[in-house]
């Protein structure tokens, strides 16, 4: 099936995986615009048009984060501004209670319904695209773990908690990594004193955090380690264990995570972050969504290149099978 479409002489293209029409956003701005699209089967199967409407937002840029060598690059992914405007942030002054407004946050973000998908094979372990929150949080709405947790991150400084993202590799080697997010509820958040960056990237869990750390969100302790995936949903018939619980469950989860799995680095967004992370309101910047097609190397498993996007096996027609089920 081939879909395109306009926008008076602006191109568009449809994103396969992410389901969303791509494109440059129009000399107007955003808002709500006619596009038209043609659609239709290949060989000339029947081609059909419709008017559909496409809504154009200003998207935060996204950038490819590489964990050796730059891990405070999570401090510019994390966008307070721009997650609030997707869900309810807690107001600090309404409400004093740390660990309530830790609940209610988590709460927002799960009505949000966000799938949780796994990184783009193309990427090497330890580099990743992390998504603005406007499509973790909006359109497509999803995310990987990591994405997840800076949108986490992020909400936790809108309610002035102290949030710090923790990412642990599997103990047996095998490359495989997780983010958590550890928030200490007994205090807020803390910027840093200047010049002193270094200090907010984490080679190993900080004692203090890890000595007061509450597995069971029953107040033993100040600092709780959340797994992100606890507020997203599962897509597609894959099962991946700790989705769609409540934050009890998550941070258990997160506790387990933090004890059995091996730490890679930790960076204190609570301490380090500063305002001048976020983009500018008004910044217009393309969506980092990934090519239509991939090369068949990038595949790791035989049996997915019989998917389109390989452009491996080429169209055949059914006409003989039609024939026989009518005659049948």
């Amino acid at each position: 099936m081939f879909v395109s479409g306009s926008w008076s002489r602006t191109p568009l293209t449809w994103d396969s995986v992410a389901n969303v029409f791509v494109g440059e956003l129009p000399a107007q701005g955003p808002g709500l615009y006619d596009v038209q699209v043609r659609a239709g089967r290949c060989r000339g199967a029947g081609i059909w048009s419709a008017r559909i409407r496409w809504r154009c937002s200003r998207v935060a840029e996204a950038f490819t984060w590489r964990l050796t060598g730059e891990p405070l690059g999570l401090l510019r992914a994390a966008h307070p501004r721009a997650v609030a405007q997707y869900v309810g942030i807690p107001d600090p002054a309404a409400d004093t209670e740390r660990s309530h407004r830790l609940t209610r946050l988590y709460e927002e973000l799960a009505k949000r319904r966000i799938g949780y998908v796994l990184p783009p094979p193309e990427f090497a372990p330890g580099t990743q695209v992390i998504r603005p929150p406007e499509q973790v949080l909006g359109v497509p709405r999803h995310g990987t773990c990591l994405d997840l947790a800076v949108v986490l991150a992020a909400g936790c400084l809108r309610a002035r908690l102290r949030p710090a993202i923790a990412v642990l590799t599997f103990p047996d080697g095998r490359g495989f990594e997780h983010a958590i997010v550890l928030v200490n509820l007994g205090t807020d958040t803390q910027r840093g004193a200047g010049g002193a960056a270094e200090l907010d990237v984490w080679h190993s869990c900080p004692k203090g955090w890890l000595h007061e750390l509450d597995a069971a969100f029953d107040g033993s302790g100040d600092v709780v380690a959340i797994d992100p995936m606890g507020f997203a949903v599962q897509l597609g018939p894959s099962a991946h264990a700790g989705l769609d619980v409540g934050l009890p469950a998550a941070v258990a989860n997160g506790a387990a995570y933090l004890r059995k799995w091996t730490w890679r680095v930790g960076v204190d967004v609570g301490s380090g972050w500063r305002s001048s992370h976020e983009p500018p309101p008004d910044r217009l910047l393309d969506e980092p969504l990934r090519k239509p097609y991939r090369t068949a190397g990038s595949e790791r498993s035989p049996l997915r290149l019989l998917r389109a996007e390989y452009q491996l096996v080429p169209f055949r027609s059914r006409d003989e099978l039609t024939i026989l089920l009518d005659w049948w």
